[in-house]
């Protein structure tokens, strides 16, 4: 908020923890910011909009336990969720504890 009142013009993109098709709508309903901008979700599931659009019994929360194996992987030049990876590079070899 004391962004958009400092720069009245300026777009304002929310990155970053956002797992919840209500929270992002909310956020841009409210005017708290222009965009929201999901990636991890993505990884995990690439089709998370049209899943959310498609689906009203969806309770519109994004699969991704934000572990960041992912990331791991992507240093590994695999960039890839480990929940869809075949090799099985679980979250659990990282330091964040996951439920499937």
């Amino acid at each position: 908020r004391a962004l958009r009142a400092r720069f009245p013009h300026a777009l304002v993109a929310l990155v970053g923890g956002m797992r919840r098709q209500q929270e992002c709508e909310e956020c841009l309903r409210a005017g708290t910011c222009d965009l929201v901008s999901l990636s991890r979700p993505f990884i995990r599931e690439p089709d998370l909009v049209d899943l959310w659009a498609a689906c009203p019994a969806h309770d519109g929360t994004a699969k991704c336990v934000s572990c960041n194996v992912c990331l791991r992987n992507a240093f590994k030049g695999k960039f890839m969720c480990a929940f869809n990876d075949p090799e099985r590079h679980t979250p659990a070899a990282s330091t964040a504890t996951v439920q499937q």
